[in-house]
């Protein structure tokens, strides 16, 4: 007689097989659409250096190195498998520079690429991709200057909360 338990093994160890390979499948998927993107570009528009720096909560600004012969730039954001590559900004963007705002603290990822466009909206190469994980700032602590004896200063600052470690510059 088949118990319940003897019914569920089974099932769970169908399900440890699945979620990695469901993993897998999503970043092949990607590695695909960026692949398909690159092959369907000009060879006349090299291919921009894309950056990101994190500004604060929820913001990230992109930049990037200006290409020869570029009348626009196609800036895309792959937030997740549902919807894949979108376009963020405006249509025919012309700056070099973009912040993205909506970024959701503590998810998973945000994966970046950008391409330059030719006045007749013919495609260059796309850049390197960039990868950005938001996280909620922490506060800044507050520093004071404890005793000055000759040459030697004290400092102590206040505890944050979630600090892994303090960074003291000079």
């Amino acid at each position: 007689m088949a118990t319940k338990e003897n019914l569920i093994k089974p099932l769970r160890r169908l399900l440890s097989l699945i979620a990695p390979l469901a993993v897998l499948i999503q970043l092949s998927l990607q590695t695909t659409l960026v692949a398909y993107l690159q092959t369907e570009a000009s060879e006349n528009l090299g291919a921009p250096t894309l950056s990101a720096t994190y500004s604060v909560t929820n913001s990230v600004e992109l930049s990037w190195t200006e290409v020869t012969g570029a009348d626009h730039y196609d800036l895309r954001v792959w937030r997740n498998s549902d919807t894949g590559w979108e376009l963020i900004g405006v249509d025919r963007y012309t700056g070099r520079a973009y912040i993205d705002d909506t970024l959701t603290a503590n998810r998973p990822e945000y994966f970046y690429i950008v391409a330059a466009m030719d006045a007749n909206g013919v495609i260059g190469q796309w850049s390197n991709q960039v990868r950005v994980v938001a996280s909620e700032r922490l506060p800044a602590p507050t520093l004071t200057l404890s005793e000055i004896v000759n040459t030697t200063i004290e400092l102590s600052w206040t505890e944050v909360t979630g600090a892994d470690r303090y960074e003291l510059w000079a």
